[in-house]
């Protein structure tokens, strides 16, 4: 502002001193200069002629021409050179301050001094030295719910719950995730931006990641590759994720491997996170994890295994452990058996198993008596060369709806209310008719969530009620196949 201003002053002192000039000129040659102007035909004529006479610029000269003779000839000559020192000593002036960036840093310094002189008064805030604050980057990020979904191919995303308007039942649902073809959501809840989530791999590592880090994305983007986020090592996956906000004494953490090993851990154990991940179990030679679970200390469990046996046992069985602890026998498998997953039993719930032949059926908890862990188990399902083995076994709520994947990448969706209820020691029913060379790879659960608007009446608008809206499905065939063989 200085510079700027001193600038301005400095042209104008310029050319008022240039004018003061020429009217100077015109003052020491009066006589000639007025009978000039006297014996011109015109103005433009006078400004010629005292252009060639005095040598004077156009501007010198129209401020001759524009004064009356009158004011010309009553022009005190003291008055114009006491005007033009001062001007030439502006110039001086102005010229040294633009020149010299310390006398710019005075005037202001001298003007500021000036206004708190003038407007100064007391500070009504108190200023101390600033203390070394550790704010970490979550400080910053608001606390709020979120809904995470992952897909069956390991495929992670957070939707601002915005997304998801709330409506009424009857509702036809939006989509939650685009998914390739062959791909489908695996899970979708709602989590704290602020909540931990436990990502369990293959290996029995165990990483934690805050939902917050997990990148958001609208309904319709894909997502980002879990093991791109988790920096997993070649050949290692993820077998499960838990969220919690809170880690205690009073809830554990159940793990269960391939070769039928069990495991429970407090979840006060993974209270601690570490960049790099840590231990959740300790593996043996050819083993690796493959389900984990949250229960609260006292619940039944179930683990089936690939060629139709299961076990039923109560999770106080088994002693709670260390992080790196090995865990304990299970169930114990046969030669060229291996288990597939692990329920949380609740008995108001059934038991879905689904071979790879494409039968299925739903058998009630109480027909798998208790007995103690590292039994060889009971039969699940009698696995034939016509049923084929079992791909999933799971707890599951008679309302629930499946989606069927199979390797070559066809998707149907069952309602299991449609499947009936059948004992343990039977083959099921067929579910999906499979093509040559194919065979059931996955089954996941149709996320729904049932929403009404406050006035209970239903709603034709879109929910997050069926997130597999964009899931092509075998219309060709009914839900459920019965067995015709």
């Amino acid at each position: 502002v200085v510079t700027r201003r001193t600038e301005f002053l400095l042209k104008k002192a310029k050319a008022r001193a240039h004018i003061l000039e020429g009217l100077r000129i015109a003052l020491e040659n009066i006589d000639e200069t007025i009978k000039i102007i006297k014996s011109s035909k015109n103005r433009d004529e006078a400004h010629e002629r005292l252009t060639i006479r005095f040598s004077l610029s156009k501007l010198q000269i129209d401020a001759i021409l524009s004064m009356q003779l009158q004011r010309l000839t009553g022009l005190e000559r003291k008055k114009i050179d006491d005007e033009y020192a001062e001007l030439m000593a502006k110039i001086e002036e102005y010229t040294a301050i633009l020149a010299d960036p310390a006398k710019v840093y005075a005037i202001i310094k001298d003007e500021l001094l000036l206004i708190r002189d003038k407007y100064g008064r007391s500070r009504l805030t108190k200023v101390e030295e600033a203390q070394d604050l550790d704010l970490e980057d979550e400080a910053f990020i608001e606390k709020k719910n979120v809904t995470v979904a992952i897909t069956n191919t390991g495929y992670i995303k957070r939707i601002n719950q915005e997304e998801f308007k709330a409506q009424r039942r009857g509702g036809k649902g939006v989509i939650g995730m685009t998914t390739k073809d062959e791909d489908f959501i695996k899970d979708i809840f709602t989590a704290n931006t602020h909540d931990y989530l436990l990502f369990f791999s293959s290996l029995g590592q165990v990483r934690w990641l805050k939902v917050y880090q997990i990148p958001e994305g609208t309904r319709y983007a894909k997502g980002r590759a879990v093991t791109n986020l988790l920096n997993l090592s070649e050949g290692e996956d993820v077998r499960a994720v838990l969220r919690s906000s809170n880690f205690d004494d009073d809830h554990h953490i159940i793990m269960v491997t391939k070769n039928g090993v069990v495991k429970k851990t407090v979840s006060s154990a993974f209270a601690k996170p570490r960049r790099g991940g840590i231990r959740g179990i300790t593996l043996r030679e050819g083993d690796m994890l493959v389900e984990v679970r949250e229960t609260d200390g006292i619940n039944d469990i179930l683990i089936p295994t690939r060629l139709g046996k299961a076990i039923r046992f109560n999770e106080k069985d088994v002693r709670s452990m260390g992080r790196s602890a090995a865990g304990v026998m299970g169930i114990r498998i046969s030669s060229g058996d291996e288990v597939i997953g692990m329920s949380v039993l609740d008995a108001t719930k059934t038991i879905l198993t689904v071979t790879e032949n494409g039968y299925g059926k739903r058998t009630a908890v109480d027909e798998y008596r208790i007995t103690k862990r590292g039994g060889k188990g009971i039969i699940n399902l009698q696995v034939t060369e016509k049923t084929g083995k079992i791909v999933d076994s799971r707890i599951v709520d008679p309302m629930d709806e499946i989606l069927l994947t199979s390797r070559q990448g066809k998707i149907i969706r069952i309602s299991l209310e449609h499947l009936k209820v059948q004992g343990r020691n039977t083959q099921g029913v067929r579910i999906m008719r499979m093509g040559d060379d194919d065979v059931l790879a996955a089954v996941g659960k149709v996320i729904a969530e049932d929403k009404t608007d406050s006035d209970g009446t239903e709603s034709e608008g879109d929910s997050v009620t069926d997130v597999t809206e964009n899931v092509e499905t075998d219309k060709s065939m009914p839900d459920v196949l019965e067995d015709k063989d």
